[in-house]
C-alpha cells in the first residue's frame, strides 16, 4: 500500500473539512456562519492546492518518462487542472460576493438562496474535480509503470 506524501495527506484534510462545510445544510439565521466556515476552507485549498499540484506535476513526468506514448494523457491532466484552478477562482469570487450579500438579508436569506446553491454546487464539483485528478493521475501513473506493450516489452 502506497502512503501518502504530506502535501497529499494535507489536502485531503482540506477538501474533507470543505465538504463538510459545504454539505451542512444552512439553518435559519446562520448564513453568515456558514458562509464564513466556507470561505475558511475555500481559503486553506486555495494554499494547499498549488503545492499539491507540484506533487503531481513530477508524476506527470514519470508518466511521460515510463510511457512516451502517454503524453496526449499528460496534456489532458495539464488542462484539466488549468480547468480545476479556473473554477476555483470563480468559485472563491462567488463566495465573496455571497459573502458580502448574506449580512444584508438576515430576515430573508431566501433572496440570496440561489447564490448559496451555485456557491454550493461549484464547490462540490471543484472537489470532485480534485478528486478525479488525483484519481486519473494514479491511473495513468500505474498504466505507465505497468502497460503490456505486447512484444516490445
Amino acid at each position: 500500500m502506497m502512503t501518502q506524501n504530506p502535501q497529499e495527506a494535507q489536502l485531503k484534510e482540506v477538501v474533507e473539512k470543505l465538504e463538510r462545510s459545504l454539505l451542512t445544510p444552512v439553518i435559519s439565521g446562520e448564513l453568515v456562519s456558514w458562509v464564513t466556515t466556507v470561505q475558511d476552507g475555500a481559503d486553506e485549498l486555495d494554499e494547499q492546492i498549488r503545492p499539491f499540484l507540484e506533487v503531481l506535476h513530477a508524476e506527470y513526468k514519470q508518466i511521460v518518462k515510463a510511457d512516451s506514448e502517454l503524453m496526449s494523457r499528460v496534456e489532458q491532466l495539464v488542462a484539466e487542472e488549468k480547468k480545476m484552478l479556473l473554477a476555483l477562482e470563480a468559485f472563491r469570487c462567488d463566495l465573496h460576493q455571497l459573502a458580502e450579500r448574506a449580512p444584508t438579508v438576515f430576515s430573508d436569506e431566501a433572496k440570496v438562496a440561489d447564490e448559496r446553491k451555485k456557491v454550493e454546487k461549484q464547490g462540490t464539483d471543484i472537489l470532485i474535480q480534485i478528486k478525479r485528478q488525483q484519481t486519473a493521475v494514479a491511473t495513468w501513473l500505474s498504466e505507465a509503470d505497468y502497460r503490456d506493450r505486447g512484444p516490445v516489452d
